[in-house]
């Protein structure tokens, strides 16, 4: 079966995949498994696989029901997911010159402008660096300070005048404001190109050890012998 053609996501998937074992997957195969959103998990053989990529747009989507997720909650899972995604997945049809896993992911698959492309990696690397709301770039080229909102219709909103690093009385005419809402529309547009790409033949990983990919990627539930890769 030819995992990259799209008509072979209906109900006869479902028993091709149950025929194999998580040993005998082809390449294309686990990034079908890792990008499937059809249907999350999938019994492989005798276990059941879903991707580390299913779990966190599913965290994605939790952390906006409870007020005390609503607010970090979002970014950490959406940067996650950008990582994840551009650290993993290149195209044949263009080239980038970043490496960051978010840089790769928003050039790639996410059509955004420069300014807002770094502005995003500076936001990311705030929070992730020190859960701060404050990032200051060691090179002294990108300081940023932020705080989130939503529904405002726009995933940037830039400041008035760039923050050059100091702290005055007043710093709202120096925030970037990010809208959680549109940057969880940017996250699922860019999942949507990524497996655009995958179906149309542009796609790859990579990752292109089967184990690698399978063990950073990927979960199954163990059966009684413990090995996925006998």
């Amino acid at each position: 079966m030819d995992i990259r053609n799209r008509s072979n996501r209906g109900p006869e998937i479902n028993p091709y995949l149950a025929s194999k074992l998580i040993s005998d997957l082809t390449l294309d195969e686990l990034v079908f498994l890792h990008l499937d959103d059809a249907s999350y998990s999938r019994t492989v053989g005798p276990q059941v696989c879903r991707s580390s990529l299913s779990f966190l747009v599913e965290m994605l989507s939790a952390t906006f029901i409870n007020v005390r997720t609503q607010q970090y909650g979002p970014i950490f899972a959406s940067f996650s997911i950008l990582d994840q995604v551009g650290g993993l997945y290149s195209l044949t049809s263009k080239e980038t010159k970043y490496e960051a896993g978010i840089k790769r992911a928003l050039d790639l698959f996410g059509g955004l402008c420069k300014k807002d492309l770094e502005s995003l990696y500076s936001i990311r690397n705030g929070v992730f660096h020190d859960g701060s709301l404050v990032n200051i770039a060691k090179n002294g080229s990108h300081h940023v300070i932020f705080r989130m909102v939503r529904d405002s219709g726009k995933l940037l909103h830039h400041p008035e005048n760039q923050w050059g690093g100091s702290y005055d009385d007043s710093m709202t005419e120096h925030m970037i404001k990010i809208d959680l809402q549109e940057l969880k529309k940017l996250v699922h547009t860019v999942l949507d190109n990524c497996r655009e790409a995958f179906y149309g033949g542009d796609l790859y990983p990579q990752v292109t050890d089967k184990r690698e990919f399978f063990y950073r990627y990927l979960f199954a539930t163990i059966p009684v012998k413990d090995e996925i890769f006998g």
